[in-house]
């Protein structure tokens, strides 16, 4: 597959500071591996700004990183989740850009509830405890303590501050903010307060309900007309105030209405048979290899055969994590429970001939191939060759590195029916 050719653009400055707030805040909530990713980029944007001629692809990334497509892509949802990372994407040029955002300023991550129980579901308490201590606000010092603040105005140093006032200052290039929320950008905030007028709710910039505004649409991404909806439900008006338990109580109600909604309509087989498929391809592309395998089995350590027959499918036959999540769940469950390396390499050739390269196109290619082998349709129990490459019977049974194996082999229209459908 073809990779994105990408460009960096840093959109804040980012200090000191803000490293620590990285390190103290947001590393136990998206871990070290979309924390490196965050890094590079930030990095990447000094790097390659001038190589305006260079087309620099996504190989980059993944070379640098030692990442998978699908990790690159899950790891980039957590920054783009707590606001750290935009992606723009334009499929017909094959062109990406990734805009790169300064975290939160430490009052901000703890003002907001969503981060800071984020940041406690991550750690301990005792953890969550010593980071709001790291960033405490060490306050004024009091006169009593002796200390008198100096003033130092401008007109006091420089002269001529009259013409200051009236002076002319050309427009220019818009300069960089030192912070800003890729998340709430696009919220328009004169819509909203003139739509909460018409209710009697008075919101000043920088107050309590907006900020609940941008929590609640930076938890759910739902449509803001829906939330200012909930906002007017849960607004109380003999305490001027929301009651913001009531606020998350309706939208979660909303929610599930529409999910129910839409599972309400008329049961079709074929389209639940269909919508059960999405599902299993969602956790194909949802994990890692090592993680769905371990799921899979029920066991908390693969052994050394199992991570090198994943690390085979991924370096050797270049396969996507997707993918080979799907061979793995085809063996599993066609060979009673066995995942097989020699069986699934064999299959791992022909669609790379085939250049399959998706979870969904991987899982039609499998159940035709079943479908379509030369198998009697009965059960019974059977003493078999391993095929060649060319058998046609390769699809149908449990394979064993030494050849042969006794298994039981199962109707294959059942198979077919019930394999990758729950």
């Amino acid at each position: 597959m073809e990779k994105y050719v990408y460009k960096v653009v840093l959109k804040n400055s980012i200090s000191a500071l803000d490293q620590k707030v990285l390190t103290y805040l947001y590393l136990p909530i998206i871990g070290a591996k979309a924390m490196a990713l965050y890094q590079f980029l930030a990095y990447e944007y000094e790097s390659i700004k001038e190589l305006r001629n260079m087309k620099i692809t996504e190989e980059r990334i993944l070379k640098n990183l030692g990442y998978s497509e699908d990790a690159l892509d899950k790891q980039c949802k957590k920054l783009e989740a707590l606001n750290l990372l935009e992606i723009l994407q334009n499929n017909k040029k094959q062109h990406k850009i990734y805009n790169v955002y300064a975290p939160l300023e430490p009052s901000d991550f703890f003002a907001n509830k969503i981060f800071s129980a984020l940041l406690l579901k991550n750690t301990s308490k005792d953890d969550f405890d010593i980071a709001r201590f790291i960033f405490k606000d060490e306050g004024d010092l009091l006169d009593e303590q002796g200390y008198i603040k100096r003033v130092t105005s401008i007109s006091d140093v420089f002269t001529n501050v009259q013409d200051l006032e009236v002076a002319v200052i050309p427009k220019g290039i818009k300069s960089k903010p030192k912070k800003s929320n890729p998340c709430v950008k696009e919220l328009d905030w004169a819509t909203i307060t003139c739509e909460l007028e018409k209710s009697n709710i008075i919101m000043k910039k920088n107050d309590k309900t907006m900020k609940l505004i941008e929590e609640v649409y930076t938890l759910y991404k739902v449509p803001v007309d829906k939330i200012l909806k909930t906002v007017i439900e849960a607004y109380n008006k003999n305490t001027l105030r929301i009651d913001e338990e009531l606020l998350y109580a309706h939208l979660s109600s909303e929610i599930q209405n529409a999910e129910v909604t839409a599972l309400a309509m008329k049961f079709d087989p074929k389209a639940n048979m269909f919508a059960n498929q999405k599902m299993k391809i969602f956790e194909f592309e949802s994990l890692e290899p090592e993680d769905y395998l371990t799921q899979l089995m029920n066991v908390s350590l693969l052994d050394q055969d199992k991570e090198n027959l994943i690390k085979k499918l991924r370096d050797v036959y270049k396969m996507r994590n997707s993918v080979i999540n799907c061979l793995l769940d085809f063996s599993y469950y066609k060979n009673n429970g066995n995942v097989v390396p020699n069986y699934l390499y064999k299959i791992a050739a022909t669609m790379n001939e085939l250049s399959i390269k998706t979870a969904d196109a991987a899982m039609v290619y499998l159940k035709e191939a079943v479908k379509n082998a030369n198998k009697p349709k009965f059960k019974s129990t059977i003493l078999t060759a391993a095929p060649t490459n060319n058998d046609a019977n390769l699809w149908n049974l449990p394979q064993d590195p030494n050849g042969y194996k006794v298994s039981e082999v199962i109707d294959e229209e059942s198979f077919i029916e019930v394999w990758g459908n729950s």
